[in-house]
């Protein structure tokens, strides 16, 4: 697993929110997840990203 810090700015897969890839910069670490704020998207999932107001 690659070691990441709060202030990355990171590449995240597409998962059961969106359906491209996004970049993201961190905000929080978890135990096994981080909490992201979406900063680049594809705009074909410009609504799922709106929904869920920018953070994953």
């Amino acid at each position: 697993m690659a070691q990441i810090s709060v202030g990355d700015r990171v590449k995240c897969q597409k998962n059961g929110n969106t359906d491209y890839d996004f970049y993201a910069k961190v905000e929080k670490i978890y135990e096994n997840s981080a909490f992201v704020t979406i900063t680049h998207y594809d705009l074909r999932d410009d609504i799922n990203v709106a929904e869920l107001q920018y953070r994953a």
